[in-house]
């Protein structure tokens, strides 16, 4: 849990709590949390209530529906794209069985591998149901097609049939899985993303390939019943030969008459596309990860260097209250000095949109309104900002390392300045915080000794009236209070107000600093 300075733009305040590191099931890690703070919002004190504005497992959520709702469609497709070639209720149970039995199966395989459902597997499962049902209509139409051409009996046609296109069936499965398996076995920051996604996928055509030569040859030898075609003096009469499919077979084989008749212009034709592919690649955007509309950003930024807590968090309860001013905006969520040192000129805002259908622009277009409207005059100030997922990383990162601080600092700035020039690019920035400013205190040894004033009391004396320090507690009430010693805000926040701390001497009891030491302002790197 982190603990920040944090303001919520309702008539409410609260804290921002961060999700544990390295947890695989963080959708239940958020129900069980929820379900803690119902129970413990029965005990709150009256007008006191609780309100979640931050939750990334809505978007997983989401998707989970989205998933639902693809596999639903999946089935009645199939449902009315089997009905209609084949015109049978029965062979059309057959493929749709098929359907959750093989995605069934894939979650056992994902159980086995050790996969939780995320984005990637629940990409992997939508691609797959498709995919999975193919291997079942294949065998099955064949089957079919044993019945009414050859006029076998279902259980003959079962096993002539799968036997006959088994092959061909295991050659195209194995080449699918060729394809994807791979993907789960690269290496890098790409393979980490995509090794849940290739698994999957390769998983799901094996268990599909099973499912064809097991389930659907069974269920085909039990649940149909075909008529055999026959030929009369009136024609042949089988499903090839009907209404709807004559047409279809007499214009595909002129097509396949005429391809033949012309076999250079086709491979001319067939070259000309392929080479085509290369410039039409070079057209389409080219991405790491596809953007999605999930209805919230944060805005990062961070103050120069030296500005303090309270600075800082008016400068982002203005950037706020400016964004919450944008018509598609809910509400908005500040902490400021949120990242892991607790910086205190870092704050971020936490930007929750309305659904999607009560907006009119996307996500991405309002990104676009706050760094072009909205951003600017603070950057104009000094403030450096970016929007996105939170932090100033980005699409893409350079490393650059040296021993010579001001050179990096300046080889740094000079990367920034070109990279802003680059179309396409937005929120371009270094993470080297160079600048902070400080003062130095330098003590002359020889002026101490006079006056008889110890360095490591000047440096005590020093830390303890600017910094702050614990020096006692006391007890009232049953209750056990710290003491902490500090000077006032006035008289250490100038150069002239520390230059007069006093210093023990072991000859006048106290003198002022400045009697003992000079002073220089100087900078430092913010983060060490």
């Amino acid at each position: 849990m982190a603990r920040t300075p944090s303001r919520l733009a309702r008539p409410s305040a609260g804290d921002r709590l961060a999700s544990p590191p390295a947890l695989s099931k963080d959708s239940q890690v958020a129900a069980e949390v929820k379900a803690t703070m119902d129970r413990m919002s029965k005990r709150f004190p009256v007008g006191l209530r609780y309100d979640i504005p931050f939750d990334t497992t809505r978007f997983v959520e989401v998707s989970i529906e989205e998933v639902a709702i693809t596999f639903a469609e999946a089935i009645l497709l199939v449902v009315l794209v089997v009905f209609l070639f084949l015109q049978s209720v029965r062979a059309m149970i057959i493929p749709v069985i098929a359907i959750p039995v093989s995605i069934i199966g894939t979650f056992a395989g994902m159980y086995l591998l050790g996969f939780s459902i995320n984005l990637l597997t629940l990409f992997g499962l939508v691609l797959a149901i498709g995919i999975v049902v193919d291997d079942a209509i294949v065998v099955l139409e064949n089957i079919y097609r044993f019945i009414e051409e050859k006029g076998m009996t279902a259980r003959e046609a079962a096993v002539e049939g799968t036997k006959e296109i088994g092959l061909a069936v295991l050659a195209t499965t194995f080449s699918l899985v060729a394809i994807f398996a791979p993907v789960g076995f690269m290496t890098g920051i790409v393979g980490r993303f995509l090794k849940s996604f290739g698994l999957t996928m390769a998983f799901a055509i094996l268990v599909s390939l099973f499912v064809s030569f097991t389930l659907t040859p069974a269920m085909s030898a039990g649940w149909l019943r075909i008529k055999p075609g026959r030929r009369d003096d009136e024609g042949v009469h089988d499903s090839r030969h009907s209404r709807f499919f004559g047409p279809l077979d007499r214009i595909y084989t002129a097509m396949l008459m005429w391809c033949m008749a012309h076999r250079r212009i086709v491979s001319v034709a067939t070259v000309l596309v392929l080479l085509s592919s290369v410039g039409l690649f070079r057209l389409v955007g080219v991405n790491f990860i596809p953007q999605d509309d999930q209805s919230e950003f944060d805005v990062s930024m961070r103050a120069p260097e030296g500005t303090s807590l309270d600075a800082t968090q008016v400068m982002a309860n203005r950037v706020a209250t400016a964004i919450r001013r944008l018509p598609e905006v809910d509400y908005t969520l500040v902490s400021i000095a949120g990242d892991n040192a607790g910086t205190p000129n870092s704050a971020s805002i936490y930007v929750k949109l309305k659904a999607l259908d009560g907006r009119r622009r996307d996500q991405f277009e309002v990104q676009a309104d706050v760094r072009a409207n909205i951003l600017p005059p603070f950057i104009k100030n000094g403030v450096r900002a970016s929007i996105g997922a939170g932090g100033f990383g980005g699409g893409v990162q350079y490393v650059l390392q040296g021993p010579d601080l001001k050179v990096l600092q300046r080889a740094a700035q000079q990367l920034v300045q070109k990279a802003r020039t680059i179309p396409g690019l937005a929120d371009a920035d270094s993470n080297l915080n160079a600048g902070r400013p400080e003062m130095s205190v330098r003590v002359d040894r020889a002026k101490a000794a006079d006056l008889g004033v110890q360095i490591g009391d000047a440096a005590e004396a020093l830390r303890l009236l600017v910094g702050g320090d614990q020096v006692s507690t006391y007890n009232e009430g049953g209750e056990q209070y710290e003491v902490h010693l500090r000077a006032e805000a006035k008289d250490r926040s100038s150069d002239a107000a520390v230059a007069t701390l006093p210093v023990p001497s072991t000859r006048l009891g106290s003198v002022s600093l400045d009697n003992v030491a000079t002073f220089e302002r100087t900078t430092a790197p913010a983060d060490i």
